[in-house]
């Protein structure tokens, strides 16, 4: 399996010194992280009839755009959507509300944990004050929302490129903490093809934005995207395509009794056998412990950062990127876990051998499944 991000073009063809046509390797290459699918999204503000005028935003990190082959844009308009939505800024939204909006939200069901309540929290409390973002319901039977960031991007250093990005604040310090298996908030993953299509249709005559980006989409709504943009006459491309790794442990649990171990090759049970011996002989017997408290688990996130840091950092050999590194990710992710933690939402770990950590582990749980974010390792032991 496959994570898809994609880009795409402004204009077919763009006037700005004359009149070019920009090639697909032109525009810039953005990325996600983990093995999840990219895109980025766009949207509006309110009027007092309900219908809405679009608005954009970019992300920080994105795979998957969606661009309009006009070159000219028609005049500023108000849209007249085939059903109806209704949009509100950021500040707009005060606790009453908030709680009406998380309990329809908590009603269906999450297509992912990125799509839960928890991530909508904090993706609310980060983002009030650093972006300029706002709150879309899509109105129908079960009403679905989504989170919209928009800006003005300088493409070419010359450019502009007014971009909406669905999910993501727009800022690339905020956007750290990855989208991923995006969607819309209370609506299923099956609702997919309906949700875009129907936002699109919305969109698509508007001339605020030119970029609907579309980040950590899963390959089904990723190709439910470029079709829906195809049909709407818009010019939607792949731009980050990354595949997925995951273990059936159905099968182990059918097939192998639920010995993971079994699965494997005899070569790599050896060696983990062989490891384990030699840890334990040296260390100490190993122990694996969840975080009995919100506090033990903030506890736990502060002394993952110099593991994190030492091998994705910007100083470890790889000279990757830690999220650790950025105060706006570390920011996110204690709002996560205060709110996450006491709903048995959140799980952190801890793999200790004798006195000494070897790791940290955390994790999302959603409907009874665990779902692995990130580690700390100490490479060093």
């Amino acid at each position: 399996m496959k994570k898809r991000g994609f880009a795409g073009l402004r204009h077919e063809t763009v006037p700005i010194f004359g009149v070019f046509r920009r090639h697909p390797s032109d525009v810039y290459v953005a990325h996600t992280a983990k093995a999840t699918m990219a895109a980025n999204l766009n949207l509006v503000a309110p009027f007092s009839d309900g219908s809405i005028a679009a608005t954009g935003g970019c992300p920080a990190h994105n795979d998957y755009g969606i661009m309009k082959k006009d070159a000219e844009a028609p005049p500023m308009t108000m849209l007249a959507v085939p059903q109806r939505y209704s949009s509100m800024q950021a500040d707009a939204i005060d606790a009453q509300l908030l709680d009406s909006i998380l309990r329809s939200i908590a009603a269906g069901p999450a297509a992912s944990f990125f799509l839960s309540t928890f991530w909508l929290k904090a993706c609310l409390n980060a983002w009030r004050g650093k972006a300029d973002f706002r709150l879309l319901r899509l109105d129908g039977v079960e009403p679905a929302y989504a989170l919209v960031g928009r800006k003005q991007l300088i493409r070419h250093g010359c450019l502009p490129v007014r971009v909406l990005a669905l999910n993501q604040s727009a800022v690339a310090e905020l956007d750290q903490p990855w989208i991923e298996r995006n969607g819309f908030f209370g609506s299923p993953a099956s609702r997919f093809d309906h949700d875009i299509e129907r936002l699109l249709q919305a969109l698509k005559d508007d001339p605020q934005w030119d970029e609907l980006r579309l980040s950590g989409l899963m390959p089904a709504a990723a190709e439910s995207a470029l079709a829906a943009a195809s049909r709407e006459g818009l010019i939607g491309r792949i731009e980050f395509d990354q595949p997925i790794y995951w273990v059936d442990l159905d099968r182990v649990r059918t097939e192998r009794h639920g010995d993971y171990l079994a699965a494997l090759s005899s070569n790599t049970r050896q060696q983990l056998r062989r490891s384990r011996r030699a840890v334990e002989q040296e260390l100490g017997a190993l122990s694996l412990e969840p975080a009995a408290s919100t506090a033990q688990a903030l506890e736990w996130f502060e002394l993952t950062a110099p593991m994190h840091r030492a091998r994705w950092g910007q100083s470890s050999e790889t000279h990757g990127s830690s999220g650790f590194d950025n105060p706006e990710f570390i920011r996110f992710h204690q709002l996560l876990i205060e709110s996450s933690m006491p709903e048995e939402s959140i799980q952190y770990l801890r793999l200790t051998a004798g006195g000494s950590v070897l790791a940290y582990l955390y994790n999302f749980v959603l409907d009874g499944h665990v779902y692995f974010y990130l580690s700390g390792i100490d490479y060093s032991i």
